[in-house]
């Protein structure tokens, strides 16, 4: 007696192309979701995944002074009225998801990200000064996928 089973390669790599293309989508906005979670986890007294600590508020000013007492901490929050965290943007789209801030949303958000001589850099992107994404971000991210992956194979 014999027994054997046969794959039809061409058959059964287009099973999988057909399958795997179906989950594209929901994989990309998985990613997509994780990584504004992140950026918006940043926003606060503390972040998940800030690529540097942020610095205090400063109190070399009367100015600075003045906005601390308004306030009431000494730390950063850049969450006084929330413009900066309403501008984060994720667009999803066929060929991926995108997570952004842009200054045409709050006139100061790239200003906060790099810095000018009046205002500290205080980044919500979990962006290195390379351009790379931080590696836990980048790990977070990647779970999601998988998460969302191995979900909608079932």
């Amino acid at each position: 007696m014999n027994l054997s089973i046969q794959f039809d390669e061409t058959k059964f790599t287009a099973e999988i192309t057909a399958k795997l293309a179906g989950v594209k989508v929901p994989v990309q906005m998985a990613m997509g979701e994780q990584m504004r979670d992140i950026v918006m986890s940043n926003f606060g007294a503390t972040g998940v995944d800030r690529p540097e600590p942020w610095p205090p508020l400063s109190d070399r000013s009367e100015v600075g002074r003045a906005y601390i007492r308004k306030v009431g901490r000494s730390f950063a929050t850049l969450y006084e009225t929330g413009a900066m965290a309403g501008a984060v943007r994720e667009t999803d789209e066929l060929d991926g998801s995108k997570i952004s801030l842009s200054d045409s949303d709050c006139p100061y958000a790239t200003k906060h990200h790099e810095g000018t001589n009046i205002m500290p850099r205080r980044r919500v992107f979990p962006i290195r000064n390379d351009g790379t994404i931080t590696d836990y971000s980048k790990e977070a991210v990647i779970d999601a996928a998988k998460q969302q992956l191995a979900q909608s194979l079932k």
